[in-house]
């Protein structure tokens, strides 16, 4: 069964620079009609190879580096020809606007985007698959829920996995039913009774693997229905991780500072509009639910005709969003004064979002587990911001939040500098693409 793991990067990454090395060869074999010799190769290899390191962060930042799920094949295609129209921007940029070495291979150029985009679809599409995959397993779920199902719906559906799920054979019988690996849920209080049968298939070379590790592995994000507060005791801690939070303290302040004092641009433009086409306050000025449930105010451009309505929505709240408000948002610029938030210890540049106090009472009480959230620094944007589609907003949409809850519990657990980068480089992605709130 394959989930890509970090052999599976290295293994896509070595393959992606390694075509694009083969597309560029190609290139100049079209475009002088003859093979390119050593000297005409590593003339064009130099300037192609900072190109080449830009369009591997394109890549990644598309997603092309992460979790490969079924809705993620079916959309191959788009994605590696939207990743090379961004990389076709960028060499233009590099080759005619940055012209260091010299060159403006216009043709070569454009002959190598084409033959660029056509290997590595070829080889992520049809070779990839086959290289990454392991033994033909046959798995068997010891456990049940909506999750679970969703779990085997991605597994049939998804050839990459090179497994079969066994239904319908009961637990005596598995010994004889050729099963490689069986999930099972250790949160389940029923599990006790089948433990006796578990322990006698370590000696037919079956695998056990928990539910939940297996369901995080290919969704990025914890299955609230399957686990209990045994689950948090063993992966969830509150204590600091010294190292981990001093650099990323570091980190936050100097881009903040850097950030902040790039954006002070917009200030007067913003304040130009509002005073323009909708007069009223600038900020909006929020009280929001930080680390350890302490109240934080965070500062944001003003979107609504109220600066500040607490986060009670309903029918007698007649708050809306501006003209000009709406525009900030949907280009993120109304959150630009969070920074000053960042530069004060409020949040993070990276964390779970915080969310309103009147919300939040509503939250603790229907969902549980809910305010383990607040263990961590609130950010600017988190992984359920990049990975969830659709974002809870205006409104107490318990459903949604609690599958945002599951993104924040998974970063929670597996926070490191390396999520955090990556997490700020999907951002970029979404603003770039100007989607998601």
């Amino acid at each position: 069964m394959q989930v890509v793991t970090r052999k599976g990067t290295l293994i896509l990454l070595a393959g992606d620079l390694f075509l694009f090395i083969v597309a560029l060869w190609l290139a100049l074999f079209v475009r002088n009609a003859s093979t390119p010799d050593w000297a005409t190769l590593s003339v064009h290899l130099s300037p192609f190879a900072l190109v080449f390191a830009v369009w591997i962060l394109v890549f990644f930042i598309a997603d092309l580096y992460g979790r490969q799920t079924s809705l993620f094949q079916r959309r191959l295609p788009q994605i590696i020809f939207n990743a090379q129209l961004v990389n076709s921007g960028l060499a233009v940029i590099f080759f005619y606007f940055l012209p260091y070495f010299g060159i403006t291979p216009k043709t070569i150029l454009f002959i190598d985007l084409i033959w660029s985009f056509v290997l590595i679809f070829a080889w992520r599409r049809f070779l990839v698959p086959h290289i990454l995959r392991g033994r033909r397993e046959r798995i068997y779920f010891a456990c049940s829920g909506s999750e679970v199902e969703e779990l085997k719906d991605e597994i049939r559906n998804n050839p990459q996995y090179n497994a079969v799920i066994v239904d319908t054979v009961p637990v005596a019988d598995l010994s004889r039913s050729r099963v490689t690996l069986m999930v099972i849920n250790p949160y389940d209080s029923e599990i006790g009774t089948l433990l006796k049968d578990f322990y006698q298939l370590i000696f037919k070379e079956v695998r056990f693997l928990s539910v939940d590790s297996l369901y995080e592995d290919i969704f990025e994000r914890v299955p609230l229905s399957l686990i209990d507060e045994r689950w948090f005791l063993q992966n969830i801690t509150s204590r600091p991780k010294f190292i981990y939070d001093f650099l990323k303290r570091v980190i936050d302040f100097l881009l903040a500072l850097v950030l902040a004092l790039i954006s002070a641009v917009v200030y007067p433009i913003i304040l130009l509009l509002q005073f323009t086409f909708d007069r009223g306050p600038l900020f909006s000025i929020q009280r929001r639910v930080g680390e350890k449930n302490q109240p934080i105010r965070l500062f944001k451009f003003r979107t609504m005709e109220k600066a500040d309505d607490g986060g009670v929505w309903h029918e007698s709240n007649k708050n809306q969003v501006t003209k000009l408000g709406a525009w900030l948002r949907k280009t993120r610029l109304d959150e630009l004064p969070q920074l000053l938030n960042v530069l004060w210890g409020d949040i993070s540049l990276v964390g779970p979002r915080p969310e309103f106090p009147e919300p939040v009472k509503e939250y603790v009480t229907e969902i549980p587990f809910y305010n383990v959230r607040h263990l961590v620094k609130p950010g600017l944007s988190g992984w359920a911001q990049v990975y969830q589609e659709n974002h809870p907003h205006h409104g107490l949409d318990f459903a949604e939040t609690r599958n945002k809850l599951s993104y924040d519990l998974f970063y929670i657990k597996n926070r490191n500098l390396w999520l955090d980068i990556a997490i700020a480089l999907k951002t970029i992605k979404t603003l770039v693409l100007t989607k998601g709130k």
